[in-house]
Order: C-alpha cells, then structure tokens, then sequence
C-alpha cells in the first residue's frame, strides 16, 4: 500500500479527545485501542496500523489508500481460498459471519445512542457494534460481565467513495466505555480502511433509564434460561404407545441423535429443557465432537464453559476465538476444561484469547497430545518462551503464530519437532530478530511445508529464502510481503514450482528478470501480489500473464510502470484475472 506522510495526532493517552456535552448528550472519538484481532500495519507502528482510530478524523472527505488510516490484513475471498485456509469447525451446525475485530475504549461512559465510521477507502466492512458492561479499565475482575449488540448489519454493501456511516444503534441498559466493533470484508474490492469513529450517548447521571446491573444474575449461559423440568407441554399430549414425551419414546435413540445432531449448540441447550428423554440425548458427548463457540463469543463465559465439560469428553474439535477476554474465562476455568474434556482434541483454535496464560500452555501440550491444528493468533499476552512446551506436540500439522511473542531460540526449537508441520504462520511476530536463522531450521526439519505467512518478517534476506526453498520444494504458498531485504525471488521459484499463492507486497527490489522466473516456473500460480514494485514493466507482467494460465488474482497497486490504461487493456484480454489497481488520490 502507498506511503503517505504522517500528520495526524496520535491521542494514544485520551488527554486531547474532543468532548462537546450538551444537555446531558457527549460526542467524543476513540481514546484508546485495546485488542484487535488483525491489521495491515505492523507492531508499534502508525503505518496501517489500528491506533490510527484514535482521535478525530483526520482525512475527511478523502477517498484513496492512506497511511493515515486503520487498515485490516485481508479482504475479499482471496485469502478464504488460498491452500493455507483452515476448514471451519462445526461448519455443518454452526457459521458466523464475523472476520475481523476491535475493541475501543472511550474517554467517558455513556449509554450509548449512535455511532458514526469515518470510512476512507472500500467502505462496507462494519457488521456489527457491541458495547460491554465496563466503564473503569481496572474493571478486568469484574463479576458479570456482559455485552449487548447494538447493531447488526442484515445486507453488507460495498462502495466506492468516502463516507460517513452513521447509524442509531439499540438502547443499552448499561453506561459503558468499551465497544467492540466486528467486521466483514469478504466481499469487498480491497482493503477497507477507516479515519476515525465518533460515538454520541447520554452521560450516566443525565440517563433517566435504570441499569439493570444489579438485577442481572449472572451471564446467561448462551442466552439460554432453564426451564423447569418435568413441566413440558409435551406431557399433556396424548398418542397411543407413545409414553410422556410426546412420540419420541417410540422411536429408536439412533433416530433421535440423528435429528440432534443438526441442532447447533444454543438449540440444544434449548431443547434440553424441554423433557428428561431430550435433556438425556441433548448431553449426549457424541453431539459435542465438534464445537464452535465463536459465534457465542458474546456470552460464553466461566459458568458455561464448566457446563460443557460434562458433555464433551469426546471433543475433537473446539474453536474458543475470540472468547473469553475482559475476565469472562479465567485460566484456571479453561485448564480445568482441557484436562477433562483435551485428551481426543485434534483442532485447537484460540486466536485472540487474551485470557490465556504461559501455564495453560503447558496444559494443553501435557493433555493434548494428538492435537493436529492450533491457533494462537494475536495472543500477545503470553510471553515468547512459554511457546516451548508446545514442542511435545509432534503431530502438529497447522500453527498459527501471528502477531505473538515467538522468540528465534523458541521457533527453531519447536520446529525441530514438528516434522509433520504443514501450514504455519508467522506474519507480524516481532520477537523473531533473525528470520534467516529460523529460515534454516524450518527448511532441515519441516520438510512437508506448503504454506508459510512471514508478513513483515524484516530481518528475512536471500539466504534465508534459500534455506526455505531448498528445505521445503512442496510449498503451495508464501507470503513475503513487506520482506524488505529479500533481493533474488528466482531463489524461490526455481526450487518450488508447486506454489498457488505468492504475496510479494512493497519489495521495492522486484525486477522484469523475477517476473520472468516466476513465467517460467510457477505454471500453477493462481494468487500474486506485486503491489509497490518500481522496476516492473508491461511487458515482463503479460508475461506471467501469458504463462500462468491458473492466475486468477494480481495485485499491481503503486507498480509505476503499470498505467491505467495498462490496467485497461489486460483486463480485457484477461477477463478471468481479477487485476487490482490501488490509489492514494482521486484521479
């Protein structure tokens, strides 16, 4: 993406937020970033980066590609189809629509009335808002917390000019001055990047509603209240043979489960209620094999995670992202989950997590020993060396590492151990200071490699890029963008001419003799990104154009040499290239 000077003010510290009260009503901007779960920038950066929210805006009325500008990684169905997408957990019951997220603090609590995204480029990603029951930041050990949606968005829409999206959003029964905002881009035209959000609400002592705070006993677990067993309606139906629940007695428990296992998990706990001969199959643990919390994220807490361990001592399957955080799960609730329920686990999928501690790590490599998949993704919470203990896990087929404390000593040492790795993301890990040395123990010890993300692996050169294609020639995809001192691509492209995928974002090095080694080796190619090359020319891109038949994406932002009107006529001898062409002005 473009390089654009930096002149806005970074409020990190909330002291400058602007606050206009009239009658009770205060208008102010983001005063702080506290957890998001992906960005284009990298770590302590203002580059891209999502502290860019913070404050008022600063591009207003300005359409294009700005550095100025939160940013999130991906877009669009690209990276949703690269060899590197995990399968969904639970697919067949369970789906939710959220890609990406941020939590935003806010300077004084209010109620919350509307809502305004200053959004500068692609807009369209915001899909919903939900503000929590916090308004103090040491309120971390706070009993009972709780979010409440205030909008969700029914039809996403992309656009192609600036905006303002405001909308009202639902009464809240609590002041609050965390919201979290949750995103969904997969069917946008490229990167969605947004200036500033604006929040409008009524001071606590201007509210003439009532918290309900005090009245709220507990979360419910999943939404769901129980209900009085014994009471159902069904036992008042009469059929001849059937017994008291209603005709289910008379068919075969394997008929039951199999109507079961369609439910997801919200309508099982619903039907559990209803009767015993229900609540004896809805906890069932061949129902729980697989189980996808995701989308409960909002009300998944300690009383509903011990509820589950009764049922799930089968569990193969388990996505926990995104829940948990601001105290809703504590370590010691989720070890006690893993060591009854983690001994069959397979799939592990813990991104954003933040209540995860250095100790359940080691709970997870002394219970789940046959564990295939894990996700760490924007843990930044635990410490580098904690990572260590993983190394026990010599299954390990897929590890997700973005944007975590992995240190150089602990990735070699887990690498060594991991024969089986297959898909591995390193993207944004800034504790890694010699990416050529882990370079080297990927390629000698992680043969079976086809996917590896090393997103603004900085210190990553030639020599590291040689030790990977030399160690691991089943390479599917590679992400090297933002790799900064990586000079000779046919390094690569030469050894693994398998590759599907190759991101090469901002490598100012990239010549027409690279573009003419990826023509000649990567017949396979389906994804490219060249976005920021100076040296590149027409002629060298209808190239691989020419002999990358498969290629159905590039991505030729900032490439000086490509006009529009290059853009023009390749797209019309190309039709089946999606071509994408980035501005940082109107033009």
């Amino acid at each position: 993406m473009a390089g654009n000077s930096w002149n806005k003010k970074n409020y990190l510290d909330g002291s400058k937020m602007k606050k206009v009260k009239k009658i009770g009503t205060v208008t102010q901007y983001v005063s702080n970033v506290i957890h998001f779960s992906s960005q284009y920038g990298r770590e302590n950066s203002i580059g891209y980066s999502m502290t860019n929210l913070v404050g008022e805006p600063n591009l207003l009325n300005q359409y294009g590609d700005y550095t100025q500008a939160a940013v999130l990684r991906t877009y669009g169905i690209w990276w949703l189809t690269a060899p590197s997408a995990p399968k969904v957990i639970d697919s067949q019951r369970t789906s939710y629509a959220g890609q990406d997220f941020v939590d935003l603090w806010f300077e004084t609590p209010v109620y919350p009335s509307n809502i305004a995204f200053y959004e500068t480029y692609h807009p369209g990603a915001v899909y919903e808002v939900y503000a929590c029951n916090i308004t103090d930041k040491d309120s971390n050990k706070k009993e009972n917390i709780r979010w409440e949606c205030l909008y969700s968005c029914s039809e996403m829409s992309a656009i192609n000019q600036f905006r303002i999206f405001k909308q009202n959003l639902k009464s809240c029964s609590f002041p609050t001055a965390l919201l979290r905002v949750v995103f969904r881009h997969k069917h946008l035209d490229y990167y969605p990047e947004i200036d500033a959000i604006q929040l409008v609400g009524i001071t606590s002592d201007s509210h003439d509603g009532t918290d309900i705070d005090e009245l709220y006993n507990g979360l419910q677990k999943l939404g769901i209240s129980k209900a009085d067993e014994g009471t159902s309606d069904l036992e008042s139906i009469s059929i001849e043979g059937a017994g008291s629940n209603g005709g289910f007695d008379i068919l075969p428990a394997e008929v039951i489960q199999l109507i079961f296992q369609h439910l997801t998990v919200v309508e099982l706990c619903q039907v559990a209620s209803v009767c015993h001969l229900f609540k004896k199959h809805c906890y069932d643990s061949l129902l729980y094999g697989q189980l996808n919390i995701q989308p409960y994220w909002s009300k998944f807490n300690n009383s509903a995670m011990d509820s589950f361990s009764s049922r799930c001592r089968q569990l193969k399957h388990l996505c926990l992202a995104w829940c948990g955080n601001w105290g809703m799960i504590t370590p010691d609730t989720f070890d006690r989950f893993i060591k009854k329920c983690g001994m069959n686990l397979e799939r592990l999928q813990l991104n954003c997590c933040t209540f995860l501690s250095d100790e359940n790590l080691q709970t997870i490599a002394d219970t789940c020993t046959q564990l295939t998949e894990l996700d760490f993704q924007a843990c930044t919470q635990l410490t580098g060396v904690s990572f260590g203990c993983l190394s026990s896990l010599h299954c390990l087929q897929r590890l997700n590492l973005y944007r975590t404390n992995l240190t150089d000593n602990q990735a070699c040492f887990l690498f060594k151990n991991f024969p089986e790795l297959e898909h591995l993301n390193l993207g944004s890990v800034s504790g890694i200071q010699h990416f050529d040395v882990v370079m080297g123990s990927l390629g000698h010890y992680c043969k079976k490699l086809k996917s590896l993300d090393l997103w603004r692996a900085k210190t990553l050169t030639d020599i590291g890029l040689g030790s990977l294609a030399n160690g691991c020639p089943e390479l599917l995809e590679l992400d090297i963008g933002w790799c900064s001192e990586v000079n000779r691509i046919e390094i690569l492209v030469t050894k693994c001419r398998k590759l599907k995928k190759l991101y090469l974002t901002s490598n100012r090095t990239i010549t027409d003799r690279d573009l003419e080694a990826i023509a000649a080796n990567c017949q396979d190619l389906e994804q490219l990104d060249l976005l920021g090359m100076r040296y590149i020319s027409p002629h060298s891109l209808e190239r691989v154009l020419i002999k990358c038949k498969r290629l159905i994406f590039v991505d030729i932002s900032f490439c000086e040499q490509i006009t529009k009107a290059v853009v023009s006529n390749l797209e019309a001898q190309y039709q089946n290239v999606t071509i994408k062409k980035s501005f940082s002005h109107p033009s």
